[in-house]
């Protein structure tokens, strides 16, 4: 727990502002055959993000990599994560189901990226991050959005629909 905390210190030593990208988000979806897995790639400025989710078991993972050919942007690898985490809360609202997401990663700086409090912890709380061997996990599970009713939103989209098509049986 030591190197945990000293690895916190280390943060604000070595790490960059986050500064606003103005650049967009490329993305590239594809479904598996049985449809059962989606697969996104989000690609933005030096950094491509390729994310994988299983409907079958609820569970979304994903790896970044870093293009040296491409010009470094500060900012790219929160970024990407945040989008990240949106389209797994898009799937998520749409099949009404929780997905569970793990982010592990032994790399110094992407440890340091994911305790930083203007980066990592802007999409993981601090309890969703433990040490496992020389790795950094953070497992966060992304419910469906909910309305204040307390149904899902695609649900409420349906009941609408389906309140319009009785409307006008019952007025034609």
């Amino acid at each position: 727990m030591n190197d945990f905390l000293n690895l916190t210190s280390l943060i604000k030593k070595e790490m960059t502002q986050e500064v606003p990208i103005h650049q967009q988000i490329k993305i590239e979806e594809t479904t598996s055959p049985s449809s059962s897995e989606r697969y996104a790639h989000f690609l933005l400025a030096d950094k491509h993000l390729r994310l994988i989710i299983d409907l079958c078991r609820k569970f979304a993972s994903s790896s970044l990599e870093k293009v040296d050919e491409e010009k470094n942007e500060t900012g790219t690898t929160t970024t990407l994560y945040k989008r990240a985490i949106e389209y797994i809360q898009q799937i998520a609202t749409t099949m009404d189901l929780p997905i569970c997401y793990r982010f592990s990663t032994e790399d110094e700086k992407m440890k340091a990226w994911l305790l930083h409090p203007e980066k990592g912890l802007t999409i993981f709380n601090i309890s969703e991050i433990s040490e496992e061997g020389n790795s950094l996990v953070a497992i966060k599970v992304i419910s469906p959005a909910r309305t204040p009713l307390g149904r899902p939103s695609f649900a409420n989209s349906l009941m609408e629909t389906r309140i319009r098509s009785l409307r006008k049986k019952r007025y034609n």
